[in-house]
Formats: structure tokens, sequence, C-alpha cells
């Protein structure tokens, strides 16, 4: 490696998968430890991460994106740094035409590019950039097949009754990586959305409410809406069932695969009500009805300045106008 003072560290890792070569923590543990032995400073403020992103797209990795931003305006070079530290090529990218872009956009500001694992400066001459570009196109090869392997490798789970999907549905816990077993505080919170919604609640309310109760997402914060709440109450897990490649011709389903947390009619009669109020929402959507001035934007709310929309009755379709805070999204402040 040249002689480097200051450096930024990229990481990344596409899934929470211990199989997995290196996690984040060993990444940046094993790179700060090549820069103590090189004597390169590494700055904690600019070490970035992008954890459960896949290295098949660079645009939709945010802290890559932050970190090239900040390449083009220049913080990297006032605060000295000369070299982006990362553990592997692969880890920068998985795809041979992110790669290279990623290493041009860098040397273009006179940042240069090392992969610790490689032992390898993208643009120290020659032979290094042929190495670099070798090394990304083995990436992006592995990339694919491992996408076909995963592919055999859910279809097996799911075949097997095991649950094969890397999300874990809201009501439950992952045992032992493949079953399913009942979260018991969440259960209490699915049962309590369904049991709203079939005495009548609508998802906005029922979101609402939880919101007021301070019944946090899993991830989290309390922004629980709509679509939160209809996911949970489609959600076939809910009664058991684990399906795979839904509605497909080559769908796998499997009934009882795991323990149930809402008994079969309670989820039936959620569907079918669902589906009747689906209906209802687009007969009165088609129906004729229009408002002056509707979808123009051009008129705003005297007290906080937010737009002002066209709505109507449910009961007599009279178009009113009102100021599209009045029922704001959840957590936002509603206006009088």
């Amino acid at each position: 490696m040249k002689k480097y003072r200051v450096a930024a560290i990229y990481a990344r890792c596409s899934t929470n998968n211990t199989l997995q070569e290196k996690s984040i923590h060993d990444q940046i543990v094993s790179i700060k430890n090549e820069a103590k032995n090189q004597n390169i400073e590494v700055i904690n403020e600019l070490i970035y991460i992008d954890e459960g992103f896949t290295g098949t797209e660079s645009e939709n990795r945010p802290s890559l994106q932050r970190l090239l931003s900040d390449v083009e305006n220049g913080k990297l070079l006032k605060l000295g740094v000369s070299v982006i530290l990362y553990w592997a090529v692969d880890r920068l990218a998985r795809n041979t035409l992110d790669a290279l872009t990623i290493q041009k956009k860098c040397a273009k500001f006179g940042i240069h590019l090392h992969s610790v694992k490689e032992h390898l400066t993208a643009d120290s001459d020659g032979n290094n950039k042929v190495r670099f570009v070798i090394a990304a196109l083995l990436g992006e090869i592995y990339s694919k097949n491992l996408g076909k392997l995963m592919e055999r490798a859910h279809r097996s789970s799911a075949e097997q009754g095991r649950w094969w999907a890397r999300y874990t549905p809201y009501g439950y816990n992952r045992h032992c990586a493949k079953s399913l077993v009942v979260n018991p505080i969440e259960a209490e919170i699915v049962k309590m959305i369904y049991k709203l919604f079939l005495q009548g609640n609508s998802l906005h309310k029922i979101a609402r409410t939880l919101f007021q109760k301070n019944i946090k997402k899993r991830i989290g914060n309390l922004k629980w809406d709509s679509g939160n709440i209809k996911a949970i109450l489609k959600d076939e897990a809910n009664i058991g069932v684990l399906v795979f490649h839904r509605g497909r011709a080559d769908e796998i389903r499997r009934e009882n695969s795991h323990p149930a947390i809402i008994d079969r009619d309670t989820y039936k009669k959620a569907i079918e009500l669902l589906d009747v109020r689906s209906k209802t929402r687009n007969f009165n959507i088609q129906k004729k009805y229009f408002s002056l001035l509707s979808g123009l934007n051009i008129l705003t709310c005297g007290i906080c300045g937010s737009n002002i929309k066209s709505s109507h009755s449910t009961k007599n379709y009279k178009f009113y106008y009102r100021c599209s805070n009045k029922f704001p999204k959840i957590g936002n402040k509603k206006c009088n």
C-alpha cells in the first residue's frame, strides 16, 4: 500500500446472516487493524456503513451515495483524506460497471480506493487496475449465481415447511433460523388489530389507536399507517400458513407450518371485510362527482399554509373544501 496519512472507511453487508464472510463489525475491525499497521489515521465520523443493502445497485445504497457526495464536494480532501479503505471489492460493488464508476469518481478528486483483503489499490498501476476489474467481475458473477442458489434454498425450506423469507412476520420471532415461534407481546397487538377492524374501525383509525397507545412498530417508531395494518390483516402467517411464490404456477403452500396467532374464522371475516370495503371504495371513486378546482393545488390554508383539498360527504356526495392538514398523517400536527 502507498503511504497514506488519513483514511475514510466504507463497509457493506447485505444481510445479518452469520454465514456471510464478514459482518459489518468484523469488516471495520479488520480495516482499522490494517490502518493501524500502516500508521494511517481513521476518522471515525467518516466511517460509511450500508447494512442490509445489496452490492448490485450502487444508487440504492444511502451511505455509499453520501460517501461519493463527500468526495465530490471536497469534504474528504478538506479533512486530509487521501484513501478510502474497504474490506473487499465485492463489498464495494457486485457490479463491474458500478465498481469502475465509483473508482473513477474518487480518482477524479484525488481519492484512492484500497481493498484490505486483496491488498489492492485500484489505480496504483495497470496491473492493479486489471486485478480490480477481475475482482469486480468475479463478484458480479458470484452475485448472479448466489441468487440462483438462494432461490433453490428458499424453495427447499418452503417444501419442508420451514420459514424461508428473510423478513420475520410481525407477531413472531425466528427460532433456529428457520422456524417461527409466537412473540407473546406482538401477538397481542396482532389480535387487537383484528378485533378493532372487525368492530368496524378503519385502517387509519387503527393506526392512530396504536400511535395513541404508544405501541411501536418493530423498527422502533410510532408511525403506523394504513398499509402496515392492511399487511398484517392479510398475512396468512397469522393463521400458521407458509406460502412461497404466491400466485405463481410453482406456488408452494404449507398449512400449519408454525403456531397460529389468529383462528381461521377471524382471518376469513377480516379478508371478506377488506374485500367489501375495497369494492365499496372503488365504486365510490368511480361515481362521476367532480369539484371545481379539484387537483389543481392553487388554494392554501390561511392558518398553516398547507394545500386546500376538496372532500365530500359519504352520505350525499356534496363537496366542500378543507385544509389537507385537518386529518394529518400520524405524528404530524393537526391544523385547526
